[in-house]
Formats: structure tokens, C-alpha cells, sequence
């Protein structure tokens, strides 16, 4: 019956180890993955500021030269007027 016992026991410490072993390693990947995907959101963050700073930039300039046509527009009706 001890045998028997000890039969039992070193089975389900045979399993229970293998079991953890395998979550160890599932663990593992996971934590891989979260890791790679923790670099891919970091590299989409990047580009996200760098398109933001290239929208604000491009609104600027685009309201520069909306300023210069005004004032060309402006320049040029004096002129026409001044003229007459």
C-alpha cells in the first residue's frame, strides 16, 4: 500500500510539474508579446507626434501665406486706387 502511495504522489507530482512548466512557457510568450507590443504602440506614439508637429506646421505656413495674399491683395487695390 505504501508503494502504491508513492506511486500515486510522485504521478501527480510528475504532472503538477509539467503542468507548471508548460504555464512557465505560456507565461513566457505572453510576456513577449505584451514586450513587442509595447514596442510597436511606443513606435506608433512617435509617429503620431511626428504627424501632429507636420499638421501644425503645415497649418502655419498655410495661414502665412493666406496672410500674404490678403496683404497683396490689399497692396494691389491701394495701388490701383492711388493711381486713379
Amino acid at each position: 500500500m505504501n508503494q502504491l502511495t508513492g506511486v500515486v504522489w510522485k504521478t501527480i507530482k510528475d504532472f503538477v510539474l509539467s503542468d507548471l512548466g508548460e504555464q512557465r512557457e505560456s507565461l513566457l510568450r505572453s510576456t513577449r508579446r505584451l514586450e513587442d507590443a509595447d514596442e510597436d504602440l511606443s513606435q506608433s506614439r512617435r509617429i503620431v507626434r511626428k504627424l501632429q508637429r507636420e499638421f501644425i506646421y503645415n497649418k502655419l505656413i498655410l495661414i502665412l501665406i493666406i496672410f500674404f495674399e490678403f496683404a497683396i491683395l490689399i497692396g494691389l487695390i491701394v495701388i490701383k486706387y492711388i493711381k486713379l
